[in-house]
C-alpha cells in the first residue's frame, strides 16, 4: 500500500443570499467557542442479565459527568431477549470481542464524526471499564493545552521504531515552529470586537502548536489509540507513526501516517487550523470529536471572538483545502456497523 499524499478535502462554506460570509475568527477558535463536543454513545451487550461484579463499573458510566453533560449516553442491549434486527445488528460484535460470554462495551462515534466505520472501541466490560473510557492521562493533558489557547495540539502515535519515529517527530516539531513563526492572526478590528475585548479573553488567541507523545501499547491509552486508529479502514495497517491535528474541544482533524507527516500535509493543516472560519457548521466538516471530560465553557467565559453561523443559509458550497492522507475524511456519519470491527 503506498504511503499517504495530498489529498483535497472538501471543506464547506455557507452561503446566504448568495453573499459569502466571512467570520475572520481562526478555525480553531472558532471551533473552541462555537462547536458543542459530541456525545458518544456506550454500548453495553450482554447475554443475559450484566453480572454483579460488572455491574459497578457500568453505573460509574451513569453517574459520570460525561452522562449529566451528555458527553455519553449509555444503552444496554440484552441479546438474549433482543428483537431479531438487534441481534443482526449487535450480535456479530458481541461475538468478535467475546470467546467466554462476557459483557461487551462498544463505543461509537458522535453523529458528527466523518469516520470510516462507527465502532470507536470494543472491549469487555470489566472493573476499570469506566476508567478506561472516561479519561486517561494524554487526554487530560490534551484538554488542559486547548483550554489554555494552543491552537492545535498534534497527537503523535508512535510506530515503536525508534529511526522511523524520531525521523517523523523531528519533521513534525520543526515545521509546526516555522508556521508558529509564518502565520498571523487577525487584529481586534478585523474580528471586529475592540482591543481591550481582545485582552481581556479567559483564553489568549494566540498561535501555539504542540505535541503529544502516544505509545500505542500503553494500558491507559487505549480507548484513546483504539480511537484514532479505527477512524480510517487501514490505518491499523501501517506499522509507522501517526500523526494527528487536534482542535477546539478535541476535534480530530484526519490523520498524517509516516512519510505523509511532511511540511506540505503539515503546513496546509495549520494554514486551514489558523484561516478564517468562513461561518462553518461543524457537521459539514471533516473529523471526529474525541471524548475529553471538561469545563469548556468555564474555561472560554463570557467574552467570545467569533460570531453565530447565521440561522437563515443557502445549501453551504464547498471549498476545497488540500491536506489530508488517501482515503480519510470522507463526509460520511454511519449510525449502524457495516461489519465487525477487525
Amino acid at each position: 500500500m503506498k504511503h499517504p499524499l495530498l489529498n483535497c478535502l472538501a471543506i464547506t462554506i455557507c452561503l446566504c443570499s448568495g453573499i459569502l460570509l466571512a467570520c475572520q475568527a481562526p478555525v480553531f477558535r472558532y471551533a473552541l467557542e462555537r462547536w458543542n463536543a459530541g456525545t458518544w454513545n456506550i454500548v453495553v451487550l450482554t447475554q443475559g442479565p450484566i453480572p454483579p461484579q460488572q455491574s459497578q463499573s457500568l453505573q460509574t458510566l451513569r453517574q459520570s459527568p460525561a452522562a449529566d453533560s451528555r458527553l455519553i449516553e449509555i444503552q444496554h442491549i440484552d441479546l438474549a431477549a433482543a428483537t431479531p434486527a438487534d441481534r443482526r445488528r449487535w450480535e456479530p460484535l458481541w461475538q468478535a470481542a467475546n470467546s467466554d460470554s462476557a459483557p461487551v462495551v462498544l463505543a461509537l462515534y458522535p453523529p458528527s464524526s466523518s469516520v470510516d466505520q462507527p465502532v470507536a472501541s470494543l472491549m469487555k466490560l470489566s472493573a476499570n471499564t469506566a476508567v478506561q473510557i472516561l479519561s486517561s492521562p494524554v487526554r487530560r493533558e490534551l484538554a488542559t493545552r486547548l483550554s489554555a489557547g494552543h491552537s492545535a495540539v498534534w497527537l503523535f502515535l508512535e510506530s515503536g521504531n525508534a529511526q522511523s519515529d524520531g525521523e517523523a517527530f523531528e519533521r513534525l516539531s520543526d515545521q509546526l515552529k516555522k508556521d508558529e513563526e509564518r502565520l498571523k492572526l487577525p487584529s481586534a478590528a478585523e474580528l471586529q470586537i475592540t482591543p481591550k475585548q481582545l485582552t481581556s479573553l479567559r483564553i489568549p488567541l494566540k498561535l501555539q502548536f504542540s505535541i503529544l507523545r502516544l505509545h500505542r501499547n500503553d494500558p491507559d491509552e487505549r480507548f484513546l489509540v483504539d480511537s484514532l486508529l479505527n477512524s480510517e479502514a487501514d490505518l491499523r495497517e501501517f506499522q509507522e507513526p501517526v500523526a494527528f491535528p487536534v482542535f477546539g474541544r478535541g476535534r480530530v482533524l484526519y490523520a498524517l501516517v509516516g512519510k505523509g507527516i511532511e511540511q506540505r500535509t503539515i503546513s496546509a493543516a495549520s494554514d486551514f487550523l489558523s484561516g478564517p472560519c468562513s461561518c462553518q457548521v461543524k457537521e459539514q466538516n471533516p473529523g471526529f470529536d474525541l471524548l475529553l471530560m471538561h469545563d469548556w465553557l468555564a474555561a472560554i467565559g463570557d467574552t467570545l471572538v467569533s460570531s453565530p453561523v447565521p440561522q437563515e443559509q443557502r445549501k453551504p458550497g464547498l471549498l476545497k483545502i488540500p491536506p489530508g492522507r488517501n482515503g480519510g475524511a470522507k463526509g460520511e456519519s454511519r449510525e449502524t456497523p457495516d461489519k465487525p470491527l477487525q
